[in-house]
Order: C-alpha cells, then structure tokens, then sequence
C-alpha cells in the first residue's frame, strides 16, 4: 500500500472497471440486508440532524429535515444492503499498479453504509473540488454509473429510479452534514457543501417519487444497460 501522501503515478480519475471490482469486494468485509430506518447510515442522518439544531439556521435546518424526510419516504418499502464505505474513494486515495488497485487513507471509513456512497463519491468529489459545475445533468448522469455498478455487484435486489434516486439523497445529505459537524457551521464557502447543498434544493428536479416506488423488484432502471465486470478481486 502506498502512503497516502504518494505522488501521483499510477493514479487515473476515470471510474473503471478496476474501481468497481474493489468496491464490490467490499462487500465481503462487512455486508447486512436491512431496512433503511435501521440501518446505520439512518440512524447517523438522524443524529447529525439533531446536532446540527445547534447551529444552523431555521431555513437551513428546514432543507436538511425535508430532505431526510424525502430519503425515508422514497426508501420506505425497500429493503437493500449496507456494507463497508472508504470514506473518502477518490482519485488521489487510489493507485494503480500493474493490475492491482491499492487503496490508501482508510480515515474515514465506516460500515452500514450504502453501497451508491464511494461510487457517487468518486464521481463527484473531484468536480466539486475542482470548482467545476455540480449541474443537475451532471449528477444524472452519475446517478446512473451508480446504478450500472449497483446492478452488476448487487442484482439480487431492486435498484428502481426511486431507489437510486434516494440513496443518491443520502449521499449528498451525509457529506454536507460531515463537513458542517466539523466546523460547527453550514460553510457556504466551502466548494463541496455549496455544490452539494444546491442539489438538496433542487432534489425536485431528479429524484423520482410517487407509485414507481413500489413497482416489482426485479424492475430495472430505465433503458441503460449496465457494463460488465467480474466481481473476484
């Protein structure tokens, strides 16, 4: 393993089939199928929630409870699994060695959570970052690399528009959390919680709600086909 102050040889920002095998191997380190209002990711949102009272504003405290509400209602009747999350999968964390993928900076690393989080991470992090624009078409067309990836390392469970839709929600909602719980304060100054606080407020415009919530389980997510991979690691 490379110290996570490494250079950046053998690093590549692409999300390739490389990136998706580990992530699903993660699977094997920690791995429960519950319910989204006991899982550990829900229980972390609600007492993130209850912390930040302290310190944000009523207006920015309503968007956080609303879009809390919106992730429980969407995922209300689905039941997936929850592994073990890096924390931080990004380009700069992650080498490439010949064929083999090493992984530093292990921080922030936590288990119970959803397996969209690294890849929506990695997709989106860098543009964020970077000052790049974190767009509504951008964050589609992430949230559909997340389901490609969901479908092949997880096919035994539903991955509908809503589905992804919701967990996408959790991700943005528990970056922007984590990174105002350390500072005590929603910091519109800082890149990631600006770029990701305007697509809380804009979740109207790509989350699907309503009766495709409860449509069969073994339903697909729109007309993508999603990449093969192998999952032996």
């Amino acid at each position: 393993m490379l110290p996570a102050g490494g250079d950046a040889q053998g690093e590549t920002r692409a999300f390739t089939s490389d990136h998706a095998r580990f992530l699903a191997s993660l699977r094997k380190a920690r791995f429960r199928a519950v319910d989204f209002e006991v899982s550990g990711t829900c229980q972390w949102l609600q007492r993130s929630i209850a912390e930040a009272r302290e310190f944000a504003s009523r207006h920015a405290l309503q968007t956080l409870e609303e879009s809390y509400r919106d992730c429980e209602t969407a995922l209300l009747y689905w039941t997936g699994p929850y592994v073990l999350s890096q924390g931080d999968f990004a380009p700069w964390n992650i080498r490439n060695l010949g064929a083999q993928l090493f992984v530093t900076d292990w921080g922030h690393a936590h288990a119970d959570a959803s397996p969209l989080d690294d890849v929506l991470h990695y997709l989106m992090i860098q543009r964020a970052l970077n000052s790049r624009p974190v767009t509504v078409p951008v964050l589609r067309q992430a949230m559909r690399r997340a389901a490609d990836f969901a479908l092949q390392a997880y096919p035994e469970w539903s991955w509908r528009p809503p589905v992804i839709g919701a967990l996408t929600l959790v991700y943005l909602l528990g970056v922007v959390l984590h990174r105002s719980l350390a500072r005590r304060r929603i910091e519109r100054a800082d890149r990631v919680v600006s770029a990701y606080w305007k697509l809380l407020e804009k979740r109207s415009a790509w989350m699907e709600f309503g009766d495709r919530a409860r449509t069969p389980r073994n339903s697909r997510i729109g007309p993508m086909s999603a990449p093969e991979f192998p999952l032996e690691v």
